[in-house]
């Protein structure tokens, strides 16, 4: 049996396309380090892969700076577009990949005089280095690293207080998932 030439997708259409979940550890885009959850969709010809995923993070709450009276909770909703490369190794795959998130972050003032629910504007680039192994199976596992810096991304501020929040210059995030090929 002849194996695909490089370059065709495995499953004889123009390109592959999976679906997945993972779980993503972040640290440094909302107050405290936080868990957020997603779904992503993918399509590939090797060496080249596009992915489209959304994810959201966990509410976190930060204390005001009067003995944490007061404060807010900031969660963070995100789309993520990426584009990949990707090495294949046997049966593993090794993908660097560049992309662009924008989403939503929101705060809620809990506590305080004049409490305001708002919602900005979220926007990062980040790179990212992901491990595959077993790729070429149906059902394939994923583990990640992105590191980006959020281009738009709101304070949290308390008037009378004082901010409460700033982004950092990088944020982190561990990624896990898990990828089902549909065809």
């Amino acid at each position: 049996m002849a194996s695909a030439p490089a370059g065709a997708p495995r499953s004889g259409a123009w390109f592959d396309v999976r679906v997945g979940a993972r779980l993503a550890l972040d640290h440094g885009s909302l107050p405290t380090t936080t868990l957020g959850a997603g779904a992503l969709v993918e399509l590939e010809r090797d060496p080249w892969i596009l992915a489209l995923a959304a994810t959201t993070y966990r509410r976190q709450f930060v204390g005001g700076p009067r003995d944490r009276i007061g404060g807010a909770y900031v969660d963070l909703s995100t789309f993520e577009v990426d584009a990949c490369w990707q090495r294949a190794i046997a049966t593993h795959g090794l993908r660097a990949c560049l992309g662009v998130e924008l989403g939503s972050e929101g705060t809620r003032g809990v506590g305080i005089e004049r409490s305001d629910t708002t919602s900005a504007f979220w926007g990062a680039a980040n790179v990212g280095l992901q491990a595959r192994p077993w790729q070429d199976r149906g059902i394939a596992p994923m583990a990640g690293v992105v590191v980006g810096h959020a281009f738009a991304a709101p304070d949290v501020v308390i008037q009378g207080f004082g901010t409460l929040f700033e982004a950092p210059f990088l944020f982190v995030r561990l990624q896990l998932g898990l990828e089902i090929r549909l065809f």
